[in-house]
């Protein structure tokens, strides 16, 4: 399997050697696509899934759509990477949302999907 890295919602934060990810088409994506859509994307087709400082931008009734889509698209034996600014938002969230996040996500063995959240503070 060619390893695939996503960096969704990348903006100004394009990465060589990934497929950039963005609904804008000013900051010139390798994709253009809405993370609230289904991805364009096999099933169990990326290894790695960054999705920094967009979910913030993802309503509670999105939400559930872009986590299901991210587990869809990532590898059995992958890593999706979350990152917010917002601590507030991603508390709003629903608790069932980020209850099935962790769910389909935790690792129940080695060698499973990996999950990393991050909050940073401005």
């Amino acid at each position: 399997m060619n390893e695939i890295k996503l960096n969704l919602g990348s903006g100004k934060d394009y990465i060589q050697d990934w497929i950039n990810v963005d609904i804008e088409e000013q900051y010139h994506p390798d994709v253009l696509a809405d993370i609230t859509k289904p991805l364009p994307f096999s099933d169990g087709s990326a290894s790695y899934i960054k999705a920094y400082d967009i979910l913030e931008h993802v309503t509670k009734e999105d939400a559930p759509v872009f986590i299901s889509e991210c587990y869809r698209v990532l590898h059995s034996r992958g890593t999706l990477s979350l990152r917010t600014v917002s601590y507030t938002h991603l508390m709003q969230l629903k608790r069932e949302i980020f209850c099935f996040l962790l769910s389909v996500s935790m690792p129940q063995q080695p060698g499973h999907r990996v999950l990393e959240v991050q909050t940073v503070f401005s």
